[in-house]
């Protein structure tokens, strides 16, 4: 089965890092892809973009990024990306809130699924 959503955005808790200055979550940015990150690692220009936030995240800070570019236009997608836009570094955030709009859009609901080895296999 899979599964794709109407995303309208994505709101991310910081975490407040002592001795830190929080640089670490500046300008991040938030993409969306119908691609498993297994199958094709997300690169910057490959996926729809959410939105990215312009400025500097206070420590401890919950910020949010509207996905107005794909829910003004009915895009639905299964994946989320959190990136750096030019650079390659660590990010300090502990958790991630999707929001949707709408109802899920579900394709192929008689998939069976088999354990082997305690690993799901899609059949």
């Amino acid at each position: 089965m899979v599964v794709s959503f109407c995303i309208s955005h994505a709101a991310l808790l910081f975490t407040d890092v002592v001795g830190s200055s929080g640089y670490r979550s500046n300008n991040f940015i938030v993409g969306l892809t119908n691609i498993h990150p297994s199958v094709q690692t997300p690169l910057l220009g490959e996926y729809t973009l959410c939105g990215q936030y312009p400025e500097n995240v206070p420590d401890g800070a919950t910020v949010s990024v509207q996905c107005i570019n794909a829910y003004n236009r009915g895009l639905r997608f299964r994946y989320v990306i959190v990136q750096f836009p030019l650079i390659d570094d660590t990010m300090n955030f502990c958790e991630i809130e999707v929001f949707t709009i709408g109802k899920p859009l579900i394709i192929g609901t008689k998939i069976a699924h088999k354990l082997h080895n305690n690993v799901e296999i899609k059949i």
